[in-house]
């Protein structure tokens, strides 16, 4: 085991490709490289690290971090190493088990089987407390006594903000999620938009400075209200008979700027999808994707299709434009198949 190999030589990100990080990790616990599948796979059945980890596993599902502590119990070497240290070569072996195989029956199969899961939570119900600065996830959608808002951003210049409602003549904030929801949704003039200020600083005098109390959510212009903080409050909306929302910036004053932080499931695995088909280390670009419902299903496998088609092209436009700087407008379609690896017909 490469117990005193430098950590760097075992990292992913040192090397230019996947190809040259594989043939690094042959050398690092084989003492050789260029081998194909099936050679690997031969090697790793002799190897002794192969059995600790399957003594290891005890044929359980484990977590990187709980496979090491059992290895630790078969390997004098590995325990004595850093956790860091171990983790890293874990991920190391595991990378030449992934490429290994074997001939079963005259066809060539894994050697194991390596799966690799990545559990992600859905980004809704995210609220931001204001008393402890910190994002918390909400269990309800009702009124809390809490300083707690949901978060927004804007979309054009990054820039953060919190989300809230105010009855007219009122002096109090709401932060109900479903109604703060709704109303934005709507585009109802009750919506409020938080920034919140560096510090307590004298404003010009032009503007007041306003103060949201942390115990019931009101405003006042008196620094000295006690548990405030200080805050620019935004309702921006149109001119009319019936008012809407703008949903403008207050930094860059784009309107229909503002969105919430948040997103549902289909919109993260439309983002994965994406960066797995557009990966230049992906040559096997498969996907399948299960819900537990036919309607989701439909509607789900047409999302996936449209967002990665998009996000793909977008991100092929992006590389041809930066890697031809000056390129004519005209030219860029031959670019693009260019660039897609196919051959551009002309009519």
């Amino acid at each position: 085991m490469p117990a005193h190999a430098d950590p760097q030589s075992w990292q992913p990100s040192a090397y230019a490709s996947p190809e040259d990080y594989l043939a690094a990790q042959q050398h690092l616990w084989l003492g050789t490289s260029g081998q194909d599948g099936l050679q690997l796979g031969m090697a790793l059945r002799q190897h002794r690290f192969t059995r600790c980890l399957l003594q290891a596993m005890g044929g359980r599902l484990l977590s990187l971090d709980q496979l090491a502590v059992q290895v630790c119990r078969y390997h004098q070497d590995f325990a004595a190493l850093p956790p860091e240290h171990q983790i890293g070569l874990l991920r190391s072996y595991l990378t030449l088990i992934s490429c290994a195989r074997q001939t079963v029956e005259g066809q060539e199969q894994p050697f194991l089987t390596c799966q690799t899961q990545l559990w992600v939570r859905e980004l809704r119900h995210l609220t931001y407390h204001l008393g402890d600065q910190e994002f918390r996830w909400s269990e309800g959608r009702g009124p809390s006594s809490e300083p707690v808002f949901p978060p927004l951003y804007c979309r054009d210049c990054g820039q953060p903000y919190l989300a809230a409602i105010q009855r007219e003549a009122d002096p109090h904030l709401l932060n109900d999620l479903g109604k703060v929801g709704q109303a934005f949704l709507d585009r109802s003039p009750r919506c409020r938009v938080i920034q919140l200020c560096e510090s307590a600083e004298p404003l010009p005098e032009s503007q007041k400075p306003t103060f949201l109390s942390l115990s019931d959510l009101r405003l006042t212009q008196d620094p000295a209200t006690p548990e405030t903080v200080p805050v620019s409050i935004h309702r921006d909306v149109s001119e009319g008979q019936k008012p809407t929302f703008l949903g403008r910036c207050p930094e860059c004053d784009n309107d229909d700027a503002l969105v919430y932080l948040a997103s549902r499931a289909a919109t993260l695995t439309s983002v994965l999808s994406s960066n797995i088909f557009g990966s230049e280390h992906n040559r096997d670009k498969k996907l399948l994707a299960f819900t537990d419902s036919v309607q989701d299903a439909s509607h789900l496998a047409f999302f996936l299709a449209s967002r990665t088609y998009r996000f793909s092209l977008r991100s092929a436009l992006q590389a041809v434009v930066q890697e031809q700087p000056g390129l004519p407008l005209s030219h860029l379609p031959k670019a693009m198949w260019d660039y897609k690896g196919m051959s551009c017909a002309r009519p």
